[in-house]
Order: C-alpha cells, then sequence, then structure tokens
C-alpha cells in the first residue's frame, strides 16, 4: 500500500543534523503513513551508516557523486507513489504534528498545489518564509544592505496563512498530481533557486502556493552547506542568474547580471577578509 505522504531528504555530509531529523519525524507524522527516503549525495561523514544502524526502515540510496539538490529530489520522487511528497532538509527538525498540518491543509483545498510551514531559528525565533518571486531590485537593495519592502498579502503578520509565490525548498509540500502535471525541479540547478522555479511553473500551471504557519519546523538556515560557504554563495548568484534567463529571459538576467557580479565580489571580500582575521588570530 503507497503511503500518503514520501518524506524526501537530500543529504551531504549532514550526518549530525540528519540524525536529529530522522528522530524528530515519527512525532512530526503523528497519523499520517508515510515513508522517508533519503538520497546521500556521496557523503564522506559516515551518514549512510548511521542511517542503516539507526534508521533501519529508511530507504537509502548512496549515489556516488553529488547530483544535487533538484535532480537528487526528481530521482527520490521517482522511486514511490504517495498522495504528496514533502521536501525536508536535512538540517531541519520538524516540530509535533507539523506533516500532517500541511497535508490537511492542502486536501482541503483544491486550488492550492504547494504549501510551506513557518519556519523558526533553533533559538525559536522567526525565519521568514514565504513570499514574491525575486526581481532585479531586490539584488540592487542587497548590494547596500537595503531591505526589500515588497510584501505579498499580510506578511507582517507571519501567524496567518497567506498565500504567496514561493516558499522555501528547506520544507515543502506538492501534491503528486502537480508533480505529475508540471514535472519536477528543473536539473540545470545544481542548489539555490531550484524551488522558487519549480513553484513559478506550478503557478502558471494554475496552481496556488500558501504559507502555513500551523505547521511549524525549526531550522538551521544554510546549516547544511555553512562548512563550504565560499563555494555555496558562488553557487547561489549562478543559480540566480539561471532563475532570470528561464523565468524572465535572456534580457532580464542581462539586466539583473550587474547586481549579482556586485553581490558576488562583495562576497569574495567578505570571505578573504574573515580568512585574513583567522590568520591573524593563529
Amino acid at each position: 500500500m503507497n503511503p500518503d505522504i514520501s518524506i524526501l531528504i537530500v543529504s551531504y555530509n549532514t550526518c549530525a543534523m540528519l540524525r536529529e531529523c530522522l528522530e524528530a519525524i515519527p512525532a512530526a507524522t503523528t497519523d499520517a503513513s508515510y515513508a522517508i527516503f533519503v538520497w546521500d549525495n556521496a557523503s564522506s561523514d559516515g551518514s549512510v551508516e548511521m542511517i542503516r544502524e539507526a534508521f533501519p526502515e529508511v530507504r537509502i540510496v548512496e549515489s556516488r557523486s553529488n547530483l544535487g539538490f533538484a535532480c537528487a529530489n526528481n530521482r527520490l520522487m521517482e522511486m514511490s507513489d504517495p498522495s504528496y511528497y514533502l521536501l525536508l532538509n536535512p538540517d531541519t527538525i520538524p516540530m509535533p504534528d507539523s506533516i500532517p498540518e500541511l497535508k490537511r491543509f492542502l486536501e482541503s483545498h483544491t486550488d492550492a498545489g504547494v504549501c510551506g510551514p513557518m519556519l523558526l531559528h533553533p533559538d525559536g525565533t522567526l525565519q521568514t518564509n514565504g513570499g514574491d518571486f525575486p526581481a532585479i531590485w531586490d539584488d540592487y537593495r542587497s548590494l547596500i544592505g537595503g531591505r526589500n519592502p515588497r510584501k505579498r498579502g499580510n506578511r507582517g503578520d507571519y501567524n496567518s496563512i497567506c498565500e504567496v509565490d514561493q516558499v522555501s525548498g528547506a520544507c515543502l509540500m506538492v501534491k503528486k498530481e502537480v508533480v505529475s502535471k508540471v514535472g519536477g525541479m528543473n536539473e540545470i540547478f545544481f542548489l539555490f533557486s531550484e524551488e522558487v522555479e519549480w513553484c513559478h511553473r506550478i503557478k502558471k500551471s494554475g496552481y496556488k502556493i500558501f504559507y502555513v504557519p500551523e505547521s511549524k519546523v525549526v531550522h538551521h538556515w544554510m546549516g547544511s552547506v555553512r562548512k563550504d560557504s565560499r563555494r555555496m554563495a558562488r553557487q547561489y548568484f549562478k543559480s540566480r542568474f539561471l532563475y532570470y534567463r528561464l523565468t524572465r529571459g535572456w534580457a532580464y538576467a542581462t539586466l539583473a547580471f550587474p547586481a549579482l557580479a556586485l553581490g558576488l565580489i562583495k562576497s569574495e571580500l567578505l570571505h578573504i577578509g574573515s580568512s585574513a582575521k583567522r590568520a591573524m588570530r593563529s
């Protein structure tokens, strides 16, 4: 019998956080029927051995190379036939009943295709989730440290359900029918922006996307990539450019390029400064 929910986790060298995530899932699922699938992207930290020893119920795929987030999730979606897919980062801790809460919302809203939870930092403070699609002025504003004043719906109130353009791929539930109609993530993305482009296609196909704060998930923001933050920063800007090219066209992406290039330079300088400070201390 197929489960109601397939929980899909793509992991790369996140052994300790992955264990914490898997330990939280039973309480987070309560009465829902589910199966857990983990795609390990060639980790070298003992993640595979930990899962096999501590979580024998988890179906794990041990990849010989790092395929990235989009490709790995697509392969996992091909492995099961549930009513709902839950994409869950290994650096998350789903709170009790958080997963069925998302399922109940999608069940009761026929026009909804995707929803995401309230995200919290480990100290319990709010981590914003859900909002508009990215635009050029967001990137130019970020160069000077400005905040994005654009809001969709009542985004000053993160305690209310709100229709949004996109939700974070850290925890995202999508109906199987949506994947059948729209397809999976675009595998041109290795990491970052893949869920945003996916949400863009899902909305274009006629489905709505919602932020559902009754579901709560702790997220160690950037926890799964912090060890390689410099390379990941480069990947972020590359993926952002790809997102603009795919959703807005070459002209729009070209207009965004100066802001993205300057953002990458700013990031590189910050990394160089941090490295210099560490060298001086040692």
